[in-house]
């Protein structure tokens, strides 16, 4: 997918506002390419990150078949089909070439959405430095819709709209650490990194459990992972089995400077080395399937932390995840993520 062209009529401090994204252009030696990345650049209150939020908004809202709450015009290309959505007015349109046609044909906006996988795009991420909260927001409903089909069983790997936060670099750098191909390899040498030392999985009793749960979740879940269902138990089961003397453990938290604490049930499940983890891999398929894996069991609260150690070239001895500066972290997400939903999708 490659966005081509966007306008908003009124929309926070963007008002009458088209920005159009090149493909062939000459590069620094003069040569054409093809650039399908593009760095937006501005002061700060310039409207950079509107923008960003009115892109995730019209993609959010075409997948759920719902209104945009501003006018806007938006030109894309989606698996070799050219398509332009005009919503410019109380009843928007949506022109569609198909691959290998020269002419578009006009079908209402609700059509993409009954074709997501042929018109819309596999995912939408985001990934903010920092945090904002508004952004962040635009996400809820897809990861609200993922999370209760996690609840009712699915196996459902990936939602479309994905926002991406800390806790997936660390994901990222475990699926990267066992793929065994040139290009993750290199990306780990431009950090240094030289291999897997052990992780340290610390999982939580989650929010949802509850002693008196329907007599089917009791039946059906895994109660050594607070009755676990679905996919999600699938993979606590096979993590389980590599993990050296899981380990129950009840701690008091500090929630904030009040001194107000509260009881949290942990159970530690610590991965050895690189080969424990390999067999951990081996049952569930490709480390993008890894990736995708955690981060369903991180959406259903069962993921209190991730304790990676690496062996660093530039330190004597191995170091925490934690240490990488945050710059590193960012890039190991980025690119993880752009890398494995290629490879799956």
């Amino acid at each position: 997918m490659q966005m081509q062209r966007l306008k908003i009529k009124d929309f926070r401090n963007l008002r009458d506002f088209e920005i159009t994204f090149s493909g062939p252009a000459a590069d620094i030696d003069g040569e054409i390419r093809e650039f399908k990345s593009h760095a937006v650049i501005g002061p700060n209150g310039s409207g950079k990150s509107n923008m960003i939020e009115a892109i995730v908004t019209i993609f959010r809202d075409l997948d759920l078949n719902q209104k945009t709450d501003f006018a806007y015009e938006i030109d894309y290309t989606c698996r070799g089909h050219h398509i332009q959505v005009n919503a410019m007015e109380e009843k928007g349109k949506a022109s569609i070439t198909e691959s290998g046609e020269d002419s578009p044909k006009e079908f209402a906006i609700s059509h993409l959405q009954r074709h997501a996988k042929k018109y819309l795009p596999s995912h939408v991420f985001a990934y903010y430095s920092g945090r904002n909260e508004r952004i962040e927001a635009l996400f809820q409903q897809h990861q609200q819709k993922f999370y209760d089909a996690l609840l009712g069983g699915s196996d459902e790997l990936m939602r479309r709209l994905f926002y991406c936060r800390s806790v997936h670099s660390q994901f990222v750098l475990l699926a990267y650490l066992l793929k065994e191909d040139e290009e993750c390899k290199r990306v780990l040498a431009d950090l240094n990194i030289q291999d897997l030392d052990s992780v340290l999985f610390v999982l939580k009793r989650p929010y949802w459990f509850k002693p008196d749960m329907a007599e089917e979740i009791l039946n059906n879940g895994d109660n050594r992972f607070w009755y676990a269902r679905g996919i999600v138990q699938e993979f606590l089961d096979e993590l389980w089995k590599v993990a050296v003397a899981p380990i129950d453990h009840t701690e008091n938290r500090l929630l904030d400077f009040r001194g107000r604490k509260e009881k949290q049930d942990l159970l530690y499940v610590f991965v050895p080395d690189k080969e424990a983890l390999a067999k951990l891999v081996e049952k569930i398929g490709e480390p993008s399937h890894f990736f995708k894996y955690l981060e369903s069991t991180y959406i259903s609260d069962l993921i209190d932390e991730v304790r990676i150690n690496v062996k660093h070239s530039d330190i004597d001895g191995n170091i925490n995840f934690t240490q990488l500066s945050e710059g590193e972290q960012q890039l190991l997400t980025v690119l993880g993520l752009m890398r494995f939903t290629q490879e799956i999708f």
